[in-house]
This record gives C-alpha cells, sequence and structure tokens, in this order.
C-alpha cells in the first residue's frame, strides 16, 4: 500500500509541474493536465478503501492486489515518459521562451509523444477505474 501512496503523491507532484508548464502548451498536453487531476481523484478513493479496516480491495484477494500491482508499475513508466517532458519544456515556461514561435514548434513536435502518453494514462485509469467498480466504491 505505501507504494500506490507513493505512486498518488508522484502523480500529485506531476501535475503540479504539468500546471507550471501547460500555459502555452498544445491543447493535448493541457488535456493531459487535467487527465491526471482526475487520476489523483481515482487513485484517493483507492487509498481511502486501503485505509479502512475492512478494506473491499483487500478483501478481494491477492489477486485483485497484484492486479492493482501490474497497474500501477505501467502507470508509473507512464509517468516517468511525462515526467520528461515535464522536465525539458520547464526551462521554456519559466520565462517567456513558451511564448516565442521557435518554443510552440518544439512543443508541436511532441505531440506524437504526448497523445501517446494520453493512452496509455487513460488506460490506466480505467484499469483503476474498473477496479473500483468491480469493489463497489
Amino acid at each position: 500500500m505505501n507504494d500506490f501512496k507513493a505512486l498518488t503523491t508522484h502523480v500529485t507532484g506531476l501535475h503540479q509541474s504539468c500546471s507550471l508548464v501547460k500555459h502555452d502548451a498544445p491543447s493535448d498536453f493541457q488535456a493531459l493536465s487535467t487527465d491526471l487531476s482526475e487520476l489523483v481523484v481515482v487513485m484517493a478513493r483507492i487509498i481511502a478503501d486501503l485505509e479502512t479496516p475492512d478494506s473491499t480491495l483487500l478483501a478481494h484477494g491477492e489477486r485483485r492486489w497484484l492486479t492493482l500491482g501490474t497497474i500501477s508499475k505501467k502507470l508509473e513508466e507512464t509517468l516517468t515518459e511525462l515526467g520528461k517532458i515535464v522536465d525539458q519544456y520547464k526551462p521554456l515556461a519559466a520565462g517567456n521562451g513558451m511564448r516565442n514561435l521557435w518554443g510552440k514548434v518544439q512543443w508541436m513536435m511532441e505531440l506524437p509523444r504526448i497523445q501517446q502518453i494520453r493512452l496509455d494514462l487513460g488506460f490506466n485509469m480505467n484499469s483503476l477505474q474498473l477496479i473500483l467498480a468491480s469493489i463497489g466504491k
């Protein structure tokens, strides 16, 4: 459970970093920031269940716990990729760099990566929502 809490903290931090960078970013990146905020809510609901003494998720057995671990691992890989993009463009957002044409061209070149990250993030979020639905939460 501590790993899942740490992952949730990572998602929250990455969402905050995305918020700093997204102002002049392409709309796909801005939408990605929104996706992260939704993911934080889903993960918080899972943590809330895990922290109760009568956790429905834990009551469903080890297989469900292993599924959550697999999803978490794939989510971590996706977040690592997103973190690389955020780190790359954070310096441009710090000043007026994102307002210049070259900064926008660089962002546009990242669109295929951003779109793939959104797909992967959506898959992981849907998987977590299915886990919640399967335990009646």
